[in-house]
């Protein structure tokens, strides 16, 4: 996407940093269902975009719930006031960083992909973007 400019302090030589993202993320709060071969948990995904998400709080019965990149989910988002359950057949965890998981959407129904793009704009439409 954009092109970021960072001083170095030590040199104070400009660095360029790219975004790879494909998809801007908004800010959301969105209670998901998390499932993978062996667990089903709860969670919160934090922002949003019609690419992934970031998870958060992620846990079964109290206890955190350990994720690994690479790992393959299958998650139900439950937006409050928006569209019904969006499921997410399967997606892949790209990063993890403690509580947090980076996740890339690999597949969802077609109903599903026009539900998340338009709850994407409604976030975008209420002032929630980034």
């Amino acid at each position: 996407m954009g092109t970021a400019t960072l001083l170095l302090q030590q040199h104070d030589c400009p660095a360029k940093m790219t975004d790879f993202r494909r998809c801007v993320r908004r800010v959301v709060r969105i209670l998901t269902t998390v499932a993978d071969q062996s667990r089903f948990a709860t969670g919160v995904v934090t922002n949003i975009s019609e690419g992934g998400c970031e998870l958060r709080d992620v846990s079964c019965d109290w206890s955190p719930i350990p994720f690994f990149p690479n790992q393959y989910l299958t998650l139900r988002l439950y937006p409050l006031g928006g569209p019904a359950a969006l499921r997410i057949t399967l997606a892949e965890i790209r990063w993890v960083k403690g509580e947090l998981a980076g996740v890339e959407f690999v597949s969802l129904p077609q109903e599903d992909k026009a539900n998340l793009q338009r709850l994407c704009r409604e976030q975008a439409t209420l002032g929630l973007g980034t």
